[in-house]
């Protein structure tokens, strides 16, 4: 999908604003100094993103997703392959000195994270364009891509924002994927509030 330079900078410094958030949050509850970066935003349809996402090379993924709704709705997804976000819980579990692991932990402690870096930018874009939003209830998912990757049925078809996201902590470095998701409608929305904000700037100067 098309989108122009302006609306995809806008875009991912509204993305970054909100993951640095996330970062400053996780950092309030572990010991080790986490370190949120984004550097790249890609702009996918659904047909383009399930092409992209078959060229991903790890069989079994670990996946949150949280859906927002208001004037309009959406859902975010933070995903790791498997391994990867294996080490991430790990870590935050013997940061939170629990001395038991099992299966409910981790996944607890793997939604724990997703919520607060998935609800830190939703909030961020709910406050840039003075928009409220209510929140489902986070959902684990796991296995292969093609069981966690699903879309609703939309009229409007939809679009995605998959931006790779890396965490540093200490001497790990664990890549995963944010995937922002909207209906083309939802999304055409959004770019024209962009634009709004924009033309509000550009009166007060």
């Amino acid at each position: 999908m098309e989108v122009s330079e302006k609306h995809k900078d806008a875009l991912l410094e509204i993305i970054n604003i909100g993951i640095g958030r996330g970062a400053n949050v996780l950092n309030q509850i572990v010991e080790h100094h986490v370190t949120l970066e984004t550097p790249s935003l890609d702009i996918f349809d659904e047909k383009s993103l399930m092409k992209f996402l078959a060229t991903w090379t790890d069989k079994d993924y670990a996946a949150v997703e949280m859906g927002f709704s208001s004037t309009f709705s959406g859902s975010g997804l933070l995903i790791f392959p498997t391994e990867k976000a294996n080490k991430l819980v790990k870590l935050f579990v013997r940061d939170l000195h629990l001395n038991n692991s099992s299966d409910i932990l981790n996944i607890s402690a793997l939604t724990e994270i997703s919520n607060i870096i998935i609800n830190s930018v939703f909030s961020t874009l709910s406050e840039q364009f003075e928009i409220e939003l209510k929140y489902a209830i986070p959902e684990y998912r796991h296995g292969l891509i093609d069981d966690i990757i699903k879309f609703e049925p939309d009229e409007y078809g939809k679009v995605v924002l998959l931006c790779k996201t890396s965490f540093k902590v200490i001497e790990l470095d664990i890549s995963g994927n944010l995937l922002l998701v909207f209906s083309i409608k939802t999304f055409n929305e959004l770019l024209s509030m962009i634009d709004q904000y924009y033309a509000n700037l550009f009166q007060k100067k």
